[in-house]
């Protein structure tokens, strides 16, 4: 296992954080759009307003949209959209520098990891080592007590026929 290696790259994980940013960038486009709606629904409701606290003398009421029952909202200015986006702005940055961190951490770590488990293989080499190396002494006591039973039984055979012929 080579020592240092190269960096993969995380496709899957590049393809999420581009998925979550184009989210962030809906959610915000939808946000200005109902802010809009909102400005729009004010502005006729100022309109609807104005034309009821002064009513023209002798022309015949307009026909008026109602006034919703809740109030709306606060309406959003330019600038505090302009100060929405920047803010969200500086989430993501700051989001993408914690990414970055986090994938340099989980770098380190697996490299630590990797070279932690190649010195327990090299590790685990040694018993297995051992274990050969005994297998193989093992057999040569084997064969050469294989032999001396051979070479003993030969001499108590020629013993025997020694013993016979007297």
């Amino acid at each position: 296992m080579p020592r240092f290696r190269r960096r993969a790259e995380h496709p899957d994980e590049l393809a999420a954080l581009r998925a979550e940013v184009a989210g962030m960038a809906a959610r915000l486009a939808a946000a200005d759009a109902a802010a809009e709606a909102r400005a729009e629904r004010a502005d006729r409701a100022r309109q609807s307003l104005a034309q009821f606290s002064n009513p023209a003398p002798a022309a015949a009421p307009a026909a008026t949209t109602p006034l919703p029952a809740d109030p709306p909202p606060p309406i959003a200015h330019a600038a505090d959209l302009d100060a929405l986006r920047d803010q969200l702005a500086a989430q993501v940055a700051a989001l993408g520098a914690r990414l970055g961190a986090i994938d340099e951490r989980i770098t380190a770590v697996t490299t630590e990891l990797a070279n932690q488990l190649s010195e327990l293989g090299a590790d685990a080499d040694v018993p297995g080592e051992a274990a050969a190396a005994l297998r193989e002494a093992q057999i040569r006591l084997a064969n050469e007590q294989a032999r001396y039973q051979i070479a003993f039984r030969e001499d108590l055979a020629r013993l025997a026929e020694q013993i016979r012929r007297r």
